[in-house]
């Protein structure tokens, strides 16, 4: 490709030909690291396995970080390539396949640095000073957050719990982003996730019964799409409810853009109850999951408008399976 550069123009003299172009340099690119944590998803469970697919994302935003301080002043290198939205999900995909005690903190992690990334890129922006430009999460990176507190071996504790109150704001936060791009008043929703989650509203290990798991659920929806590890992503500029209480940060902030939780999200918190072996507890809190998901998706409160929908579902990578919000055949057979 040098060659064929050189030549395009013979009047060009030799010494305007820079030294070094974009096939000569030779740098990871997103689908490098995207391969590699996919690799990793697929490689086995424990807590090595969380640690490294997390690791992976960390060197990857180090290595971004340390070019935005360096950036300044110094010789124009090519910037190395920011996580996208694939690669943030294939990450806490990968934790939440690890089946790690720490799986859904890690994910959790996983999340706060996509928006805290997120958030600088936009200031920098700002400042006409920004060459990387961030993501949002999607509907998937949703579900596999939700995932990682659901594919746990026997699901104890707070798990189930803390799932369904990740679902619960994301739902507030959606219903308030649809509300102002409609142009009615909405109440500031809670806009972030704190891990420290209330000790007093834990399960002691004494009121798990025997697990119960019908092989007749079939197989869990697939969160991150095999094929998605080599794409190229083009980018585009009430607390809980029913007495589950989680410590979560109220932060008064303007509403923005949040994605649209669908039909995979609320099935996987239906499995975290209906693997917990929590009883009576588990069938009520399945049974309101479901009937949550069927009045949501008859009034339609979570879609934008017309005009806006386009822009909904092809801006952040997603497909309109992604944001199907409808119960199917295996969530009315997880609640049986």
């Amino acid at each position: 490709r040098n060659h064929d550069y050189m030549l395009k123009d013979d009047k060009v003299p030799s010494k305007t030909i820079p030294s070094e172009t974009k096939h000569t340099q030779l740098v990871p690119n997103a689908a490098s690291y995207n391969i590699t944590l996919h690799t990793i998803a697929h490689s086995g469970k424990g807590q090595r396995v969380a640690m490294e697919a997390s690791d992976i994302l960390d060197r990857m935003l180090d290595r971004c970080n340390k070019y935005l301080e360096i950036k300044e002043g110094s010789s124009a290198t090519l910037p190395p390539p920011e996580p996208t939205i694939i690669t943030f999900n294939s990450a806490i995909h990968a934790i939440a396949k690890s089946g790690a005690d720490g799986a859904g903190f890690m994910a959790e992690e996983i999340f706060s640095k996509m928006e805290d990334w997120k958030s600088r890129c936009n200031t920098l922006n700002s400042s006409h000073d920004g060459c990387y430009k961030g993501v949002e999460p999607n509907s998937r990176t949703l579900a596999c957050l939700l995932d990682a507190w659901s594919n746990r071996d026997k699901v104890k504790g707070f798990s189930p719990e803390r799932a369904e109150s990740i679902l619960n704001v994301a739902i507030n936060r959606r219903r308030a982003y649809v509300k102002s791009v409609r142009g009615e008043d909405y109440d500031s929703p809670i806009s972030s996730f704190d891990s420290q989650a209330e000790t007093d509203h834990f399960i002691d290990d004494d009121d798990i019964v025997e697990e119960y798991v019908d092989d007749d659920f079939g197989e869990k929806e697939s969160v991150v799409e095999e094929d998605d590890v080599g794409e190229v992503l083009k980018f585009n500029g009430e607390t809980t409810k029913n007495g589950i209480e989680v410590d979560i940060e109220q932060q008064n902030t303007s509403c923005e853009p949040f994605l649209r939780p669908n039909t995979v999200a609320f099935n996987t918190c239906i499995n975290a109850w209906a693997t917990s072996g929590r009883g009576r507890m588990a069938a009520e809190r399945t049974q309101e999951l479901l009937s949550q998901m069927e009045a949501i998706s008859e009034s339609g409160e979570l879609d934008l408008p017309d005009a806006d929908i386009d822009n909904d579902i092809g801006n952040d990578g997603s497909t309109l399976a992604d944001h199907s919000l409808r119960p199917n055949v295996r969530s009315y057979s997880m609640v049986m």
